[in-house]
């Protein structure tokens, strides 16, 4: 018995290390090769990280900071809470006092574009079953997980 509370004392304080480890780590998921189609797009995802595509560098969002959008079957998307630098650019979509921007998006040949905001180009998605990945013209890769359920916008977990 001794033995065994031993054995789950180290277990419990080598679990509380790693969680009190907050260093970023890369994800080790590769995308799919598979082109996602629109529906596979369909639903909230919430902004995890973006990988620099020069260095490799990951920049995770802090656990206070969140950021989602939600896919529409009908091409509508929405985004929330809009961070207040980006609500001035012109070529943002429509942001309401809420901050959540409305607009339309286009899902083709796995390339995802935002015709309401003109200044932003084809991104180049993959998606699985739980996490969704674009591409820049950059490089930078950024890794949004699937949230469920579905949530509004403005509506926070």
């Amino acid at each position: 018995m001794r033995y065994i509370l031993c054995i789950f004392t180290v277990v419990l304080i080598g679990f509380f290390q790693g969680c009190a480890n907050q260093s970023v780590i890369a994800d080790t998921d590769r995308p799919p090769d598979k082109l996602p189609s629109q529906a596979d797009l369909v639903g909230t995802w919430r902004y995890i990280s973006v990988t620099e595509g020069g260095t490799g560098k990951v920049h995770s969002i802090a656990n206070n900071q969140v950021f989602f959008i939600r896919f529409y079957a009908d091409g509508k998307c929405a985004s929330w809470p809009v961070p207040e630098k980006e609500i001035i650019i012109s070529s943002a979509f429509n942001t309401d006092a809420k901050r959540i921007s409305r607009g339309v998006y286009k899902m083709e040949n796995g390339q995802l574009t935002l015709p309401d905001a003109p200044d932003t180009g084809k991104v180049q998605v993959r998606i699985s079953a739980r996490k969704m990945w674009y591409s820049d013209d950059e490089g930078d890769t950024y890794l949004y997980y699937k949230v469920c359920p579905d949530l509004e916008p403005g509506q926070l977990p």
